[in-house]
């Protein structure tokens, strides 16, 4: 805080190839001046020992949270400051990409995938020339998608990147019930024109005679990707998770009797028309009228299947909730953390 509002410092200039001359010089200080103060400014603090570094070095490559880096080698060094181990590290990540740009690193990682021959990348610009996407997909995700692609699951992951991107995950299912990666996009944002674009390039990634194959999409209820998926995928059933339409209604029926809420429970479970018809009767009994036109504006002709008497009409191997792919986003954050860049989040192919 010495320094703030110090008007001293010094300008030189380049002149020819081999001379420097002084710009401009300023000497008056505002604050005192001693070789004691100047050592105790950040940038000549040298607190951390050779053995210290290696320490820190092991424990930053573990991803290991400042702040308990802090805890662990408070035993070995008393004086270490918060910013102390945040200019360690910021030379760690300057050693380790070799004085490269963020730009430069991401243009190596994209150039390493173009070197799959199968591979697809796409970049979406707006009209001012934005990035609006970014779709990759991998030739193992392709192969993914041709052994397994009767059924995918879609979803947005967000904040895995310091630009604060939501990440599209676009995911199928093996024959073990394990998650297999089918292509992933950095969005700009979630708006129906936006995921439309990626799922555009998804479907001409994958080719037409795979893309007419797919038969159903889990999704949560999110307007924006239904709306994508009728545009791009007009011929597949979409599947809402049953998770996310639970909790769409308790919230909707928040001010409603418990009997109300065992209805909507059992009407997510329905198999029948039939039985589906008469717990609708039920409901309109035992629900406000406020509550009940809701239900029936909303849910009870909705096109997209969330009970089961709707989701026996195609093929989801049992993926009634997006678990499965929310499950490999939260991976995807225990593995990068929000402050990487582009080119440092690991990707499943």
């Amino acid at each position: 805080t010495n320094k703030i509002g110090c008007q001293a410092f010094h300008h030189v200039k380049a002149k020819g190839r081999s001379q420097l001359f002084v710009y401009k010089l300023i000497e008056e200080h505002n604050h005192e001046c001693s070789k004691e103060l100047y050592e105790m400014f950040p940038e000549k603090r040298q607190v951390i020992s050779e053995d210290v570094q290696e320490k820190i070095k092991l424990l930053c490559d573990a991803k290991v949270k400042p702040s308990m880096i802090r805890i662990v080698l408070r035993g070995l060094t008393g004086n270490l400051t918060s910013r102390d181990l945040a200019n360690f590290r910021a030379q760690l990540k300057k050693k380790k990409h070799e004085g490269r740009s963020e730009e430069d690193r991401l243009s190596k990682v994209l150039e390493d995938l173009l070197t799959d021959k199968d591979a697809s990348l796409v970049v979406g610009r707006d009209k001012n020339q934005k990035m609006k996407f970014l779709f990759f997909q991998t030739s193992g995700m392709k192969r993914n998608v041709a052994r397994y692609g009767k059924v995918i699951l879609l979803d947005h992951s967000h904040k895995v990147n310091s630009n604060r991107m939501p990440v599209c995950v676009i995911m199928v299912m093996d024959g073990e019930g394990n998650g297999r990666a089918a292509g992933y996009a950095f969005v700009a944002n979630e708006q129906l024109v936006t995921v439309a674009e990626v799922l555009k390039s998804f479907r001409e990634s994958i080719g037409e005679e795979l893309a007419v194959a797919v038969r159903t999409i889990v999704i949560d209820k999110d307007p924006s990707e239904i709306g994508a998926i009728e545009q791009v995928f007009p011929e597949v059933h979409i599947h809402l998770c049953i998770f996310h339409v639970g909790r769409s209604l308790n919230e909707k029926s928040s001010k409603e009797s418990a009997l109300v809420k065992e209805i909507l429970d059992k009407l997510k479970y329905a198999t029948t028309d039939s039985k589906f018809q008469s717990l609708c009767s039920e409901l309109k009994e035992a629900a406000s009228s406020k509550f009940y036109d809701y239900f029936k504006e909303n849910w009870e002709h909705c096109p997209q299947a969330w009970s089961y008497r709707d989701k026996q009409k195609s093929i989801n191997l049992g993926n009634t909730t997006t678990n499965r792919v929310e499950n490999h986003n939260s991976k995807i954050k225990m593995a990068s953390k929000q402050y990487y860049q582009y080119q440092a989040l690991p990707v499943k192919s």
